[in-house]
């Protein structure tokens, strides 16, 4: 088995990153005309370019991505000295084959917070994997792509998905097959704030944009965007739609800098849908995506974290309409355990919900399951916990079995059948 803990010393290399862009993030948007004004620029106390080139170093890091294939195989997507790796268990993660490099040794991988390489499956033999390449400005970056069609022993050399090529950011990717094998990649994307800051405008946020492959990732359609005003560091959910397009559900800048949650699909003409009304009214990021699931019925399932006067916590809704309407939000998880990070999954007739807490000592995995669309639930129960660092939690599903699939410090990496903790 390849033991994905790193050492101490990793450990804490993670730590000063994570505190690293936290202070990034407030430093960059502490102000609208901070971000493009030199003077600004000079009176900040941070110094971003430095603390950018220290985010530029290779770490080891805990994020792991992770999906069944037809067959059952398990196989894994994570950076491992610098490079993004794809590894496979045939025996539920109890073991892992020797990995494979997938990208080249001198490029510098997003492996923090909402952005981390990703991993989809297609058929018996074809893996897709996307991922973001760090550039040497600050918060610069690319999305990149790279795929197997001779089930996983080699990769295509990876490809900048991005047509704008100017060192901003385009970053935080988000990648789905579609119903006819159709290739999706979404990312957030600069390229608009930076040609309206040329022109002196103003311009909240980022850009969410998309590419679309339709012969299995040899080649990707152009550019499109799906709407302004994005937030800047958080996550995009994909969730395909039983009418065969993919919905994205995002963190949004609405007006008065209100950071709720929009969706859109990923199609022309998109019509973007504000889906959460909590009026979080922050000027920095505050890394913490969302999470959409939908089932065969069409109903759709939202995940998000608030911290708005009209709703702070972690919070679930449904909506049977396509967001036209949604339901009133359900709180998750204990309000003083800092409920975070959620992870939705429809499987078969049955749809789970994860967190992760904090209770002063250790984090504990939670999860509620509902056996009818969302309207009742069953207890919460708590699927794992570690008393040191820790990875965001996914869930994935194949046959009969959906699974927690979490990496830890301590214990290294866990696929836990939800079966086996839920009570009948």
């Amino acid at each position: 088995m390849h033991d994905q803990r790193p050492s101490m010393s990793d450990q804490r290399a993670i730590q000063r990153l994570r505190a690293i862009i936290t202070a990034l993030c407030l430093a960059l948007f502490s102000s609208a005309s901070a971000a493009a004004d030199a003077p600004a620029e000079k009176s900040a106390a941070p110094d971003r370019a430095a603390m950018w080139a220290s985010m530029l170093a290779k770490q080891r890091t805990l994020a792991v991505s992770a999906a069944f294939d037809a067959h059952g195989i398990l196989w894994r997507v994570h950076v491992d000295g610098g490079r993004v790796v794809v590894d496979r268990s045939n025996d539920a993660g109890a073991s892992f084959s020797a990995p494979v490099a997938v990208s080249n040794e001198d490029e510098v991988i997003g492996t923090e917070g909402d952005s981390r390489p990703k991993i989809a499956l297609a058929g018996a033999d074809t893996i897709y994997i996307s991922y973001t390449q760090l550039r040497e400005k600050p918060f610069s970056g690319d999305i990149r792509f790279s795929r197997s069609i001779d089930g996983g022993r080699n990769f295509s050399a990876p490809i900048t998905i991005n047509d704008d090529r100017n060192i901003i950011s385009h970053r935080f990717d988000a990648l789905l097959v579609g119903a006819h094998d159709e290739v999706y990649l979404a990312w957030l994307d600069r390229r608009d704030e930076q040609a309206a800051r040329e022109q002196d405008q103003p311009y909240a946020g980022a850009a969410i944009y998309y590419a679309i492959s339709t012969d299995r990732g040899a080649h990707f359609a152009d550019n499109v965007k799906l709407a302004d005003h994005s937030c800047e560091c958080c996550r995009i959910a994909l969730a395909l739609a039983p009418d065969g397009v993919p919905r994205a559900f995002w963190r949004h800048v609405f007006a008065n800098n209100e950071r709720d949650h929009a969706l859109a699909p990923l199609a022309a003409p998109a019509e973007v849908r504000r889906i959460t009304h909590d009026e979080w009214r922050i000027e920095a990021c505050p890394h913490h995506g969302p999470a959409l699931a939908i089932n065969a019925q069409g109903t759709y399932h939202f995940a998000w974290f608030d911290n708005g006067p009209q709703a702070r916590g972690l919070f679930l809704a449904q909506s049977s309409d396509g967001g036209k309407t949604v339901s009133p939000p359900m709180a998750l998880g204990d309000p003083t355990a800092k409920p975070s990070n959620p992870a939705l999954l429809v499987h078969r007739d049955t749809l789970y919900a994860a967190w992760k807490e904090f209770d002063g000592e250790t984090s504990p995995i939670r999860a509620i399951r509902s056996e009818d669309g969302g309207r009742t639930w069953f207890e919460p129960v708590t699927l794992a916990r570690t008393a040191d660092a820790s990875d965001h939690p996914q869930l994935i599903a194949h046959g009969e079995q959906a699974f927690l699939s979490w990496n830890t410090a301590n214990e290294g990496y866990r696929l836990i059948p939800l079966d086996s903790v839920f009570k009948p």
